[in-house]
């Protein structure tokens, strides 16, 4: 709820700050209550709607390549699981299409496994679920990259994929990220980005913030550090540590994940990719909601694969 208010008294644009002091502190007593409540809000029951919108990028589709993203998501009475990726686009043993699908059937088998268990389980227990969700789809992905390179990848790229999984069990949000694929939830305090990417630069920025020797990576800032596929310097596959998120969720929160085509082609500030998502996630249809950020992208260039996919606390 804090970080919503931050980020809108650093847009870039003057008109989308505060006014002044007493406005900004106006909006963070606000923040504080809201975050009370959630806080304080006993864990219930509640209905989660759900929409979607993939599209290749009009840009991508004028050269006839394909859509390597990939969404999941499926209910029960209480528990709903959400899942967004984005395929790595370079390599030479799989694909990145092939590499976000995997991870789809990997995270949808366990989904079906599991079912029953997610009611037993505490805060801890499914934040594990999750790490053990991608860990698994992790040696799915490394095994299938594997044999496409006839057991040598020594002169091979191996596929990989994003991944942005979530479960929204009763009221409570539970996220794991690899990547930079990004969530954000919407609140009436506004836009806050729960997620932050996991790349080279992201290596430097936390480093630096850290006050300690900033890695020696020679590729370039954009380059990720966290994907599924992932092998270590021995050859064997090793799971990339997710970014996790537990957060309660307050009727009318929508939480947004999306694959970077959005926010590289919707708005070319971080504020101004804060105000799409806003707009976008304002739509009483999450499914209008999610085309309208998938038009925008394109009108942007819509030079990558775009997918996003909202979910929003119902009322009850």
């Amino acid at each position: 709820d804090w970080v919503s208010v931050a980020m809108a008294a650093m847009a870039e644009a003057l008109e989308d700050r505060p006014a002044d002091g007493a406005v900004l502190w106006a909006a963070l007593s606000r923040a504080h209550g809201q975050h009370m409540v959630r806080q304080d809000l006993p864990v219930m029951k509640r209905s989660v709607s759900i929409g979607f919108d993939t599209h290749i990028g009009l840009n991508k589709s004028r050269r006839m390549q394909t859509n390597q993203d990939a969404v999941y998501f499926a209910q029960t009475e209480s528990t709903s699981i959400l899942l967004v990726a984005d395929g790595i686009s370079v390599s030479t043993a799989g694909s990145g299409n092939l590499a976000s699908a995997l991870l789809v059937q990997a995270i949808a088998k366990l989904w079906d496994r599991d079912l029953g268990k997610f009611a037993g389980l505490d805060d801890e227990g499914m934040v594990e679920w999750l790490e053990d969700a991608l860990a698994t789809a992790n040696q799915s992905i490394c095994d299938a990259a594997r044999q496409l390179a006839n057991g040598d990848l020594s002169q091979q790229i191996p596929m990989g994929t994003t991944a942005l999984l979530a479960l929204i069990h009763r009221s409570t949000l539970f996220l794991a990220s690899l990547g930079d694929s990004r969530a954000y939830i919407v609140s009436s305090s506004g836009p806050a980005i729960l997620s932050g990417d996991q790349n080279v630069r992201g290596l430097w920025l936390t480093a630096h913030k850290a006050g300690t020797k900033l890695p020696d990576v020679a590729n370039e800032g954009f380059a990720l550090v966290g994907y599924c596929g992932r092998f270590d310097e021995h050859g064997e596959p090793s799971p990339a540590e997710p970014v996790t998120r537990v957060l309660k969720l307050l009727p009318g929160d929508t939480v947004v994940l999306c694959t970077d085509g959005l926010t590289d082609y919707a708005a070319g500030t971080f504020s101004g990719q804060s105000r799409i998502i806003q707009q976008g996630a304002a739509w009483d249809d999450l499914g209008d909601g999610c085309r309208w950020l998938v038009d925008a992208a394109n009108k942007g260039g819509g030079g990558d694969n775009i997918t996003v996919l909202m979910a929003r606390i119902q009322e009850d």
